[in-house]
C-alpha cells in the first residue's frame, strides 16, 4: 500500500479510501447545494455554510511498512493511526507492543464505539489467539488496560489472513 488515497483499503479490500472521498467530494458535499438543504439549514439558522469534508475513521499501517507512516494528500496528519498484522505476525507484534494487555476482538458495528461502551469481555493473548486462528477474514483488535467501564484501548489495529492482499490491483 502506497502514498495515494486509493491504495488505502479497507479490510474487504473491496473499498478504499479514494473511492470513499470521491463519493463524499462528488456527492454528499453537494447535497448541502440542494434548495431542501438549504432551506432546512436556513431554519436552523445556518445560511451560507461551508461545505467540506469529516471522514471518521482511523487509517492503519503495517508496521514494517515506511511508506504508510506518511498520510496521503489531503488527509490530516493527525488522523488517528492504527497497525494491520498478517496471521503469522500477530503473536510476535502483540508480544512486542502490547506489555500487560488484554484484548478485545469488536464486532464490525462496534469498530468505532468509544471502548467504555463496549460490553465484551477481554481476552487473554492466549484466548485471543485460539479466537482468530480459524477466521479466514480480517479483524479488529483491541489492545486494552482495565476492566470494565475503566477500560482504555491503547493501541488497535487488524489481524488479516496470510494471503490478504496478494494480487490487489486497486
Amino acid at each position: 500500500m502506497g502514498d495515494q488515497l486509493d491504495d488505502w483499503v479497507g479490510p474487504n479490500l473491496q473499498d478504499n479510501l479514494g473511492k470513499k472521498w470521491r463519493r463524499m467530494e462528488q456527492h454528499q458535499v453537494k447535497l448541502s447545494q440542494q434548495s431542501a438543504t438549504k432551506t432546512q439549514l436556513a431554519t436552523l439558522g445556518a445560511d451560507n455554510p461551508t461545505p467540506g469534508l469529516w471522514v471518521k475513521g482511523w487509517l492503519f499501517n503495517h508496521p514494517d511498512n515506511a511508506s504508510t507512516l506518511v498520510e496521503p494528500y489531503p488527509i490530516n496528519p493527525s488522523h488517528a493511526r492504527g497497525w494491520w498484522v498478517r496471521k503469522s505476525e500477530l503473536s510476535g507484534f502483540l508480544k512486542q507492543h502490547t506489555i500487560n494487555c488484554s484484548y478485545i476482538l469488536p464486532g464490525k458495528p462496534n469498530w468505532l464505539i468509544p471502548v467504555s461502551a463496549y460490553c465484551g469481555l477481554s481476552l487473554s493473548l492466549r484466548q485471543l489467539m485460539m479466537r482468530v486462528a480459524g477466521t479466514r477474514q480480517p479483524e479488529q483488535i483491541w489492545c486494552v488496560l482495565g476492566e470494565g467501564v475503566s477500560r482504555q484501548i491503547i493501541s488497535r489495529g487488524f489481524v488479516v489472513p496470510d494471503d490478504w492482499a496478494e494480487g490487489y490491483a486497486g
